[in-house]
């Protein structure tokens, strides 16, 4: 649901920091969900056949009903996202929480599970880079049918695996993300795809 990453801080560069940012959707940014462009809206009507193709390939019912519940979570999600170009600006993103703030500026999320959960549970300073989207995701978290989030968690970890999934799946991942949203038009040979995973996991080392 959102990004987490330790690096040095900004006020601070001798100690490390835990940073937050915005997450929680599978298209590349909120323009994708919140456009009203043409051309974004034919690829929210792709992504919406998407979506159910995925959770059809992988055996849920009723995939389509799942599909409008997902999507729609995840354009309240958008809603509460910041731009791309207000992300970028550093100047905006020194937002220093600590642990008892999160409960009185974005109620609804058991912040204490999530960051046991992080293995942040003596943290007790973080950085949030986008406070706003923090306040909204965390409203939908208490808001939102539990089964939803559940459907959505599970869309979400079917694209994250999809190119170690059956070929159906593989297929149907890469027609979405790779043609329409890549604008790739041919899916690599399998001996590069591996390449490319040991690099992913072992890097230089």
């Amino acid at each position: 649901l959102f990004g987490l990453w330790v690096a040095p801080g900004f006020s601070d560069s001798d100690h490390y920091m835990p940073y937050l940012q915005q997450g929680g959707l599978e298209l590349p940014s909120r323009d994708y969900y919140l456009d009203d462009s043409e051309h974004m809206q034919q690829i929210r009507v792709k992504y919406a056949a998407h979506v159910a193709a995925m959770l059809r390939l992988v055996g849920f019912d009723d995939p389509e009903g799942r599909a409008t519940r997902v999507i729609a979570l995840e354009h309240s999600i958008a809603e509460s996202h910041i731009s791309l170009d207000e992300i970028e600006d550093i100047a905006k993103a020194n937002n220093l929480w600590r642990r008892n703030d999160f409960s009185a500026k974005a109620p609804g999320l058991d912040w204490n599970a999530y960051f046991e959960g992080a293995g942040l549970g003596h943290q007790q300073e973080f950085i949030v880079w986008t406070p706003t989207a923090f306040t909204g995701e965390s409203a939908l978290v208490a808001s939102v049918p539990l089964d939803t989030w559940k459907d959505w968690l599970a869309f979400h970890l079917i694209e994250s695996y999809a190119a170690f999934l059956p070929n159906a799946i593989e297929n149907e991942h890469f027609e979405f993300a790779g043609k329409i949203l890549g604008g790739i038009q041919q899916q690599s040979p399998w001996s590069e795809r591996g390449i490319a995973v040991v690099n992913d996991y072992l890097g230089d080392a």
